[in-house]
């Protein structure tokens, strides 16, 4: 429980002074060592709030909550395939 709390707070600092793609790391490095690893939507949609533009990107407006739920499914996919997670 402690690392999820420690990991929340560097994540959510990060979020506001790293780089978006740097963010998105450490949220991805969450992802497969947490299972249910929610906070990720909610560093998507701040780094989309902080860095995403006001037009559409690949048509695409909120383009790191989107990537972020993406790589969500993605994990929850591979823990269930990956003979290490069961």
């Amino acid at each position: 429980m402690r690392k999820r709390v420690f990991l929340d707070i560097v994540l959510f600092i990060g979020a506001f002074i790293a780089p978006p793609w740097l963010a998105l790391l450490v949220a991805l490095f969450g992802l497969f060592l947490f299972e249910n690893f929610y906070e990720i939507f909610a560093v998507g949609l701040i780094v989309d709030g902080l860095y995403g533009t006001k037009t559409l990107v690949l048509f695409i407006p909120l383009l790191y909550t989107v990537f972020s739920g993406l790589l969500f499914v993605a994990t929850a996919f591979l823990r269930k395939h990956l003979r290490f997670y069961s």
